[in-house]
């Protein structure tokens, strides 16, 4: 397993928060420092510390676990979205990806990204088929993903393209996307994972 500097950052936080009870609000600044990565991946890497009795391999048990289930939904996905032989094709595909394969074996904050962004597609596919229930989940995984990579923000604009489109064909309306049960599970599929992030700012002034 690659271990490097940055990785070290992650876990002496996560140590610091089991031993000292130190609980972090925000992960590590990103390359504009006055921004932070959110601290998930701290949360998740303190469990797997705890549980692994803090082995530094315990991070890299949580990565391979990640990567395990991203392959099956890739399988998943690709059956839903085209065919059985399909999905077994892509996921053998994934599987095989010398890229995966150094991420699962890379206990870092970008490692988890690929399950989120494959559950992400499935629920943006539910969406094209009308079926607006699934923007709360979507919100939910992209507030998930931001918390592990800023740049991950980009993501928002195919959300808000799929549903300009589908506003503009008039194949869903305005008022069912603010309907109260969506609007509420959505308020908090946003707030929930930004609330370490959001009790930082209201403690030091709104730096981000």
């Amino acid at each position: 397993m690659t271990f490097i500097g940055d990785q070290g950052c992650f876990y002496l936080s996560s140590r610091d928060m089991l031993v000292n009870g130190n609980i972090p609000l925000l992960g590590f600044a990103s390359s504009r420092p006055w921004l932070h990565q959110g601290p998930l991946w701290t949360y998740l890497l303190a469990f797997f510390l705890w549980i692994f009795d803090f082995s530094p391999v315990s991070g890299a048990y949580l990565t391979i676990i990640i990567g395990i289930l991203s392959i099956i939904g890739m399988y998943i996905i690709g059956s839903i979205l085209f065919s059985k032989r399909v999905g077994l094709v892509s996921s053998l595909l994934y599987a095989t990806s010398p890229l995966l394969v150094f991420y699962m074996r890379f206990p870092y904050h970008t490692s988890p990204i690929p399950i989120f962004v494959i559950t992400l597609i499935f629920s943006l596919y539910k969406i094209t088929q009308n079926k607006l229930i699934y923007l709360p989940i979507v919100i939910f995984l992209l507030t998930i993903l931001y918390n592990f990579e800023i740049a991950t923000v980009v993501l928002w604009a195919v959300v808000f393209g799929i549903l300009g489109y589908k506003l503009s064909k008039k194949e869903i309306s305005f008022k069912e996307m603010i309907n109260k049960k969506i609007l509420t599970l959505s308020a908090i599929g946003l707030l929930v994972p930004l609330l370490p992030m959001i009790l930082y700012d209201v403690r030091n002034g709104f730096p981000q």
